[in-house]
């Protein structure tokens, strides 16, 4: 069997400059029940660091 063939990537994917925008990221859990819950959440990339600002 052969493996499928991917196409090449025109550009390279910089994780740094996606992650240094301005974004809101999603955070999604499932309570007991079974719920989904998604919410956004404001990060900062910073020194290879991930933080999520929450309000409280």
């Amino acid at each position: 069997m052969r493996e499928p063939s991917h196409p090449p990537q025109p550009h390279p994917f910089d994780v740094d400059a996606f992650l240094g925008q301005p974004l809101v990221a999603r955070v999604s859990t499932v309570n007991a029940s079974g719920a989904p819950t998604i919410r956004p959440v404001w990060f900062l990339w910073e020194e290879e660091r991930l933080w999520w600002i929450t309000g409280e």
